[in-house]
């Protein structure tokens, strides 16, 4: 692994992925967040490496922290776009001309 090449391993906590800042002769990887100032405090083994991250998709998970940090704003707004709409339905469904026969 190079050094600023981002990792995802297991440890404790699950799959974590972080930035590679450097290997160690043993091939163990100092690693760490780019959200963290400091490398976290212990070494990875290159055995808990489950691999190079490929594809990074940035702003993908703002809805789900938008969920986790304000549910009842999400959940009012899912309402208020349910309700239009509902509201665009049946103003369409009144639209069609029927034939009288």
């Amino acid at each position: 692994m190079a050094p600023y090449e981002i990792v995802t391993y297991t440890d404790r906590r699950g799959p974590v992925t972080h930035r590679v800042m450097a290997q160690a002769a043993d091939g163990a990887l100092t690693v760490k967040s780019d959200a963290n100032a400091q490398a976290d405090p212990g070494p990875v083994d290159r055995k808990h490496v489950v691999g190079p991250v490929r594809l990074i998709l940035p702003h993908v998970g703002w809805p789900v922290m938008q969920v986790r940090t304000h549910p009842v704003k999400i959940a009012i707004g899912a309402l208020l776009l349910g309700l239009l709409l509902l509201g665009v339905l049946i103003a369409a469904v009144a639209l069609v001309p029927t034939t009288v026969g």
